[in-house]
């Protein structure tokens, strides 16, 4: 909780400067946090991320082509982090 909380933030700048590779990076880190402690929703949700941004990394790729996605998984994994903050550890 105290050092993601700012997670989508995080991502949408890496994503914003067009540095997919990072912010794939960082999806990658998250998702093997939210496996270890059974966050299943944020895991199902950076795992998603993760192969849109993976795919925007491809030389071939259109940097508009999964923009939508990556803004409504964006969205998704802000819900999962707000409920994850409300649980008391």
């Amino acid at each position: 909780k105290n050092n993601n909380a700012d997670l989508v933030l995080r991502l949408s700048a890496l994503i914003e400067k067009d540095l997919y590779g990072e912010a794939a990076i960082l999806c990658h880190s998250i998702k093997g946090l939210s496996g270890m402690l059974a966050l299943t929703s944020l895991y199902n949700h950076i795992i998603t991320l993760e192969n849109l941004l993976r795919h925007e990394t491809l030389p071939d790729s259109s940097t508009s082509r999964n923009a939508s996605e990556i803004a409504q998984m964006l969205i998704s994994i802000g819900n999962d982090i707000r409920s994850i903050c409300q649980i008391q550890f």
